[in-house]
């Protein structure tokens, strides 16, 4: 919070991502609910979930574009103004038809914003380089990603509530998300000289540089190089390998927890649909406030240590789904693994931005989320048949057994990285 309200260039390249994500947050739950009322909604709800993953496919592109794109500030402002364009032509589309073309026709749009969103990202992440001291990369970091998950709480149930006051007005919505992007866009022509400042910091040499060595470089080739850079900061790819092994294991719990739940009602607390939505909010809480409280006395250890850490604490979540089955114990428990996990991601930005040469910032950041979210098909493909196909009792004791090998490999990563010479600061916040 400091950082915020003491670095204005910074505030205002912060305060321009949340109203994106105010916008995109309301218009997402609402699109879900307007899927649902179509007179194809179960088809309508598949292509959602599978549109959701495409934007990821493209996240390498559009690192390795970010990272040889010139006039940085003045891109990202076009570009939100072609969003702003796209949502205006949405909501026209909602308004004069519910035919499955529309419909698909929407989807496009919303995965072109998607990837539009990805892009732009890349293209701003360089000025926190610039705006941000490395001693505040993590508070910075955390500060962020908890109110991104604070708007995510505040805003899906807003949005909800709104569309049924406003008798369920879906083009009203894309008008208020493409307004957010304006906004955006906005915020960050206030700040425009001291952006150009940090793009002339880039002196002659080093773009000269960059040019020679990497703006010529085919996609391919550099992607490769990126991949050779980040498997050669050894705690980096450590690190990264650890978190992909704990986003599988997460995955895990919310996909079993979902499914095992619908017959283990010795779990629930009145219906199906309450437990899981307690369990959602308690979850969406505790994340955001583990990244938001970033000086509680767990920004002493190191990040394997904390991933050790949520490891456990999920394994005794697992322990209690097959013995106690306790669901004061089993909120508790996950409502822990969520506040450990939320200060898990703000690290690793910061350690991505702290540590990586601005040339490949974008392409390694946009490599690193992608190998992280390769977790989520891993284990659904894993865990999801076991849990069809097995007794619940069964099923979490495997699940368990997972965890416990997590710990034990999250232990030795923490005492692997004290062996290396790599400064602290690389793995603590």
């Amino acid at each position: 919070m400091h950082v915020y309200l003491t670095n204005k260039p910074y505030r205002n390249l912060v305060t321009a991502n949340f109203f994106n994500a105010i916008g995109s947050v309301l218009f997402n739950i609402v699109f879900i609910i307007y899927a649902g009322n179509l007179p194809y909604k179960t088809l309508a709800v598949t292509l959602i979930s599978i549109a959701d993953f495409v934007p990821t496919l493209f996240e390498i592109p559009s690192g390795y574009l970010a990272d040889r794109t010139t006039q940085r500030l003045r891109l990202t402002i076009w570009l939100r103004s072609i969003q702003f364009g796209l949502y205006l032509l949405l909501a026209g589309l909602i308004a004069v038809s519910q035919a499955l073309w529309a419909f698909i026709v929407l989807l496009l749009i919303n995965v072109a914003s998607d990837v539009i969103s990805s892009y732009t990202g890349g293209l701003i992440m360089p000025y926190y380089k610039h705006f941000v001291g490395r001693s505040d990369l993590n508070d910075a970091a955390s500060f962020e990603s908890g109110m991104h998950s604070t708007i995510s709480i505040i805003f899906q149930g807003l949005g909800a509530s709104l569309i049924v006051l406003l008798h369920q007005n879906y083009a009203l919505f894309s008008i208020i998300n493409a307004i957010s992007f304006l906004i955006a866009g906005g915020l960050l022509l206030l700040q425009r000289q001291a952006f150009a400042q940090a793009d002339q910091q880039d002196t002659n040499a080093v773009r000269q540089a960059r040019q020679d060595k990497m703006a010529s470089e085919p996609f391919i080739t550099s992607t490769w190089h990126t991949m050779q850079l980040v498997h050669t900061d050894k705690p980096l790819f450590l690190i990264i390998m650890l978190i992909l092994g704990i986003n599988i294991l997460l995955s895990a719990v919310h996909d079993l927890t979902n499914v095992l739940l619908t017959t283990q009602k010795q779990l629930w607390l009145g219906s199906f649909g309450a437990t899981i939505a307690i369990m959602s909010m308690a979850s969406a809480v505790a994340s955001a406030a583990g990244a938001l409280f970033s000086r509680d006395g767990l920004q002493k250890f190191s990040m394997p240590t904390l991933i050790s850490l949520a490891t456990g604490v999920t394994a005794v979540y697992g322990v209690n789904m097959f013995t106690l089955q306790n669901f004061y114990v089993m909120v508790s428990l996950s409502a822990g693994e969520s506040y450990l996990v939320g200060k898990i991601s703000p690290r690793l930005s910061a350690l991505v931005i702290g540590n990586i040469p601005q040339g490949r910032l974008a392409a390694t950041s946009s490599l690193v989320s992608f190998l992280i979210s390769i977790g989520i098909p891993v284990s659904q493909a894993v865990f999801l048949p076991l849990a069809n196909l097995a007794a619940p009792a069964l099923t979490w004791q495997i699940f368990t057994a997972c965890t416990v090998g997590g710990v034990v490999a999250g232990v030795y990563a923490s005492r692997y990285l004290h062996r290396l010479t790599a400064p602290a600061a690389m793995v603590r916040g």
